[in-house]
């Protein structure tokens, strides 16, 4: 814990070297001091089919921060804020012929109805 869930659209092109920013966005959650690096998962998803708004052209990345609840918004808001900052590099420096959105969101897991095995 926590899991991070990319989704980005295929006309993402050409796309982000994922890996790096995967790795640097694990270095960075370790950072905070609230999550063991061992510990973060992530994974990434192309959709295939989309629409943003009224343009088809259009591109976008969502990212989706699972964390056990019980962590402050204050700190939701510093660690979504950075994450963003992280992919707007990867995203300018690879898709520079594209108009992509990037969204960044932290969602509460319930401790209570969690199960995880290791």
């Amino acid at each position: 814990m926590p899991h991070l869930v990319f989704e980005y659209t295929a006309n993402l092109q050409p796309e982000p070297e994922w890996q790096l920013m995967l790795q640097e966005c694990h270095q960075f959650l370790a950072t905070t001091g609230e999550w063991d690096l061992a510990d973060i998962k992530s994974r990434v998803y192309k959709t295939e089919i989309f629409l943003q708004g009224d343009k088809p052209e259009k591109a976008h990345i969502t990212l989706t921060l699972q964390m056990l609840d019980g962590r402050s918004d204050e700190l939701k808001a510093k660690v979504a804020k950075a994450l963003g900052k992280i992919i707007e590099r990867y995203v300018d420096t690879a898709c520079v012929h594209t108009m992509t959105n990037i969204t960044v969101q932290c969602v509460d897991i319930h401790r209570a109805s969690y199960y995880k095995r290791a």
